[in-house]
């Protein structure tokens, strides 16, 4: 049901991406190491904190409140009658979609996989703006990603399968999605790399990318 769907779309969102901008990144690799003329130990270093905090907030047990509240409003923009069930479905989402997080901001896929860090022994600097930088760069390609409509027909099917696979009405569960996706990739639309990068403790207000 698109319930449960919901916030596997999510999910599978920041997996698909990740996996859609790796190859760019490895390409252009030497190219964002010359960027703004700071060398590549620097972009390296910055790359690598943002990566070691974000694993730190990502295990901070009150992180994922603003989840919880993004979930509720999702999940009230379905019928009335799915309301609770998607709310239900979120939290037993919730544990995997900390996992894509913390595989995606992992130093080896943020870093050493997109060609930022030839050297995956190197110590990071305490710099929070480059910190910032690093995030607001990462999710921005992301978020580019997630707008492409390659990436939004990937996630169409992706959830047109789980309606396939599930003991629910697939008929049903397809209307929904059809219904309703569009929506909510209207709201996450909305969303801006700041957002996220302050919401993880990453950057400060007045920080810009």
């Amino acid at each position: 049901m698109l319930s449960s769907s919901v916030v596997l779309f999510v999910m599978l969102a920041y997996v698909d991406a990740r996996l859609e901008v790796e190859p760019k990144f490895m390409e252009q690799g030497s190219k964002l190491s010359s960027m703004e003329g700071r060398s590549p130990n620097s972009i390296c270093n910055s790359c690598l904190e943002a990566s070691r905090k974000a694993e730190k907030t990502l295990g901070d047990p009150n992180l994922f409140g603003y989840v919880d509240i993004l979930a509720s409003e999702v999940c009230h923009i379905l019928p009335s009658d799915l309301k609770a069930k998607c709310l239900q479905k979120s939290e037993a989402y919730m544990d995997q979609t900390k996992l894509s997080l913390q595989d995606l901001f992992h130093e080896e896929s943020l870093c050493n996989n997109t060609g930022l860090c030839l050297d995956e022994f190197m110590l990071p600097t305490d710099t929070e703006e480059k910190t910032c930088l690093a995030c607001r760069k990462a999710v921005k390609n992301l978020f580019i990603q997630l707008k492409t409509p390659k990436m939004r027909m990937k996630i169409m099917e992706a959830l047109i399968r789980n309606c396939e696979e599930a003991d629910e009405d697939e008929e049903q569960c397809k209307q929904l999605v059809y219904m309703y996706v569009p929506l909510i990739l209207s709201k996450l639309d909305k969303l801006r790399t700041s957002d996220l990068c302050r919401l993880m403790n990453l950057c400060d207000e007045g920080i810009s990318l």
